[in-house]
């Protein structure tokens, strides 16, 4: 009777655990799907020289916690924003993304970080670079390891010709050329000009594009000086062409064909008692970095604005026409984060965070197959190809053309204050595939604000 009792029990004790056993990994394989998942990505930029050399900048603050470049400070904020506002929506609940922070200045760092990312075979995708020419150099690399890569502020189109590894936000430098020529004709009501060019690569190709423009408006072109960036001959050709404006009677509009660190030397020297030159110029004219290296003269000390007032230059986003409820969110969080208003590095590489973080969750990243789950995401990225299928973003509808390029607009800014302020009423038509008509503004007013930006302006 005994042994039968021990049996019995001996029996229900091998049937519960067999149950709990079943359960257990039933449990297990049902939840499997909802373990977290580690996804790295390179963002390689201009940071703070703490940000270099891969895993060891992972820190939780990165680079947004030191003194780099402000070029490369509002790029990561954008990306840490725009990442953030894709989980609000509720994606990406198990993944985890781990930025690796590159930090570079040149193409010397471009190669290396390059290089590096792609020995290591940990990322699965990059955020970057910064300039045209530390872009140009890294895609080659990205492109013969088949690593996906963004870039917000390149904006050359040899980026991503033959290269379909590489992505870009920036419209191409094309675009650039002309509207600055169909500006100075058109906006800001001009019949002539003058060109100041620095006699490189990027200079010569902005000045070769802008004349064939203004030949085809009538716009006529009166004077044009260049200059090299040899340090020992540049602050001499810098007051030579001053010297020889001061002497001519009317130049007519400026355009300034020049990287914004270029113009320092120039400006300094433009801007003396009596002198009221009209300048234009490029995208980088309209970055922060453009009106942080006047910030150390004491002229600019006394007067904010005092090197820069009156400038104007085009830009692929004014924080004062971001009216859109998307937009007007992204403004008020880089206000409550930076204290100032986005710029549009910020506002590119927010757009770029936002399609990589939905090219992620679309791709269904998973496993350890980095090379298989990057052609995934490169696909996943290539599905944004028409509006229907584009991401909302800060200044419209995010997709890729056949050039694997955002079609965006650029729009004409002046600054003011230290604000980047929009130069005439610009309204978005509906509609408009590739580009935005300006089909109101206010004449011979170029200046007068919004009721938004007369407030920001009276706090200062």
């Amino acid at each position: 009777m005994k042994i039968t009792l021990h049996k019995k029990t001996l029996s229900l004790f091998v049937i519960i655990f067999i149950l709990f056993s079943g359960t257990s990994f039933l449990i297990y394989f049902t939840n499997k799907k909802d373990v977290q998942q580690t996804i790295y990505l390179a963002v390689a930029g201009p940071f703070d020289s703490g940000s270099s050399g891969g895993t060891s900048s992972t820190n939780e603050k990165g680079p947004l916690s030191g003194q780099g470049d402000v070029n490369g400070r509002d790029m990561l904020l954008g990306i840490e924003l725009g990442i953030q506002a894709v989980r609000d929506q509720g994606k990406l609940e198990n993944i985890i993304i781990k930025p690796i922070y590159y930090n570079e200045k040149g193409i010397k760092d471009a190669l290396k970080n390059a290089s590096e990312i792609a020995d290591e075979n940990k990322v699965l995708a990059v955020i970057g670079h910064y300039t045209n020419a530390n872009t140009l150099t890294a895609g080659a690399i990205y492109r013969d390891n088949g690593i996906p890569a963004i870039t917000a502020s390149a904006a050359n189109e040899d980026v991503t010709k033959d290269n379909n590894w590489y992505f870009k936000i920036m419209p191409d430098r094309r675009s650039t050329r002309v509207l600055i020529a169909h500006n100075v004709k058109n906006l800001l009501e001009q019949d002539t000009a003058s060109i100041i060019f620095a006699n490189n690569s990027y200079g010569r190709d902005l000045v070769k594009y802008f004349e064939k423009q203004a030949k085809k408006t009538g716009l006529q072109i009166k004077h044009k000086w260049s200059f090299n960036n040899d340090p020992e001959e540049l602050e001499h050709q810098i007051r030579g062409i001053v010297g020889k404006l001061r002497a001519v009677q009317d130049p007519g509009t400026i355009f300034c064909a020049l990287f914004s660190g270029e113009a320092d030397d120039l400006f300094t020297e433009l801007r003396y008692p009596g002198t009221d030159f009209r300048i234009i110029g490029p995208n980088s004219f309209s970055s922060p970095l453009f009106i942080e290296q006047f910030n150390e003269y004491p002229k600019e000390k006394e007067s904010p604005g005092y090197y820069t007032d009156g400038i104007y230059a085009v830009s692929p986003f004014i924080a004062y026409l971001a009216d859109s409820p998307v937009a007007a969110e992204f403004r008020k969080k880089t206000i409550e984060r930076s204290g100032t208003e986005p710029s549009w590095v910020t506002a590119n590489y927010y757009d770029a965070a936002l399609l990589i973080a939905n090219a992620i969750e679309r791709a269904e990243i998973k496993g350890q197959d980095i090379r298989k789950n990057r052609r995934k995401l490169k696909k996943a990225l290539k599905s944004f190809d028409e509006p229907d299928n584009a991401i909302k973003g800060i200044t419209g509808k995010l997709y890729f053309d056949q050039e694997q390029t955002v079609p965006r607009s650029l729009q004409l800014g002046v600054w003011r204050k230290h604000h980047f302020l929009p130069a005439y009423f610009q309204y978005r038509a509906t509609g408009i595939k590739n580009d935005s008509k300006r089909v109101a503004r206010e004449k011979n007013q170029p200046h007068r604000e919004h009721p938004k930006i007369k407030k920001t302006l009276k706090k200062r």
